[in-house]
């Protein structure tokens, strides 16, 4: 159930309107990024699949995270250029980019080392707090 609404049983238009609502941050950020897309690219992703863009380059890379203030077009970083936990801050990023009402955490800081996954689990309650944002993670939700 999200928002009253059973999501088993929306057909499939319904359910991808209501997917734009609720996004999610996968356990392994390597694995869950395409590693042939730039990560501009991969943080603009959401918004050109939920029609939120209408052209490339509205600005949705800026300020990523290990980006070394590179000038537009100088350079455009790719996934395995990044760290572990940078990656994962570009899933952070990617599954805010919507401005969603629910984000849900798998295991998000499982595959970071100790001191990154402090690190992490710090930024995602800080933006919590900033957004007045669920965000959740699996064990969390089947209780």
């Amino acid at each position: 159930m999200f928002q009253g609404e059973n999501i088993l049983t929306l057909d499939p238009e319904s359910l991808r309107r209501l997917r734009r609502k609720m996004q999610i941050v996968f356990q392994d950020p390597f694995g869950s990024l395409n590693p042939r897309l730039t990560v501009e690219r991969i943080i603009e992703e959401p918004l050109l699949n939920h029609e939120a863009l209408s052209g490339p380059s509205a600005g949705a890379g800026e300020g990523v995270p290990g980006d070394g203030g590179a000038a537009a077009g100088t350079h455009d970083p790719l996934p395995h250029e990044f760290s572990g936990g940078q990656r994962q801050r570009i899933c952070v990023a990617r599954a805010l980019v919507l401005r969603p009402q629910l984000v849900v955490g798998d295991e998000p800081v499982s595959a970071l080392d100790v001191s990154v996954r402090a690190q992490v689990l710090n930024l995602m309650v800080k933006l919590q707090r900033q957004l007045k944002l669920p965000i959740c993670s699996y064990p969390t939700i089947w209780r």
